[in-house]
């Protein structure tokens, strides 16, 4: 989903919901290569466009 979301053209928005229920809206700017025994350390640069908190009566269960 990342790896589309930063090849499509036009950008294509992804929203990232944490556990906090802070959410935040945005753009995929990069990803680095899953290569694990080189690169044990794996990274994904988000640009935020939006960002706040879910409310209690719209999360669903």
């Amino acid at each position: 989903m990342l790896l589309d979301a930063l090849e499509s053209t036009p950008k294509r928005p992804v929203l990232i919901n944490l556990s906090s229920k802070k959410v935040y809206i945005g753009i995929i700017s990069g990803l680095s290569d899953p290569n694990e025994k080189e690169e044990p350390h794996k990274y994904i640069s988000f640009f935020p466009v939006m960002s706040g908190y879910r409310e209690k009566h719209t999360i669903l269960l």
